[in-house]
């Protein structure tokens, strides 16, 4: 339920990101032909707004996931640190932690 929430989650974003997208490039036509109008300027700098803020925005929880994984791979190297197993299982361990944030992202 979960996963399909989130198919239809990414797919209303990326079809928003069209409609800007779209937006923007039907005003840049008319302001091409017609020349600078306010309502079409005011719709390509909307659509730009819009198209920007969506992105800024999957930087932004970019950035979060990426300083998660930071924070729970310290705490993994922290476990690993007090465990009683041998340095080789250690190394393994935080190789198996490195791994496993690179594959994901």
């Amino acid at each position: 339920m979960r996963q399909e929430a989130a198919e239809q989650s990414k797919w209303t974003r990326q079809k928003a990101f069209e409609e800007y997208e779209w937006l923007k490039n039907v005003a840049k036509n008319d302001i091409e032909i017609e020349g600078v109008k306010k309502a079409t300027a005011d719709a390509f700098l909307a659509s730009l707004d819009g198209m920007n803020r969506m992105t800024l925005g999957n930087e932004v929880l970019a950035n979060k996931k990426i300083e998660t994984e930071i924070k729970m791979l310290e705490k993994k190297i922290e476990q690993i640190d007090k465990g009683d197993s041998g340095t080789e299982d250690k190394i393994k361990q935080l190789h198996d932690a490195i791994t496993e944030v690179i594959v994901n992202e």
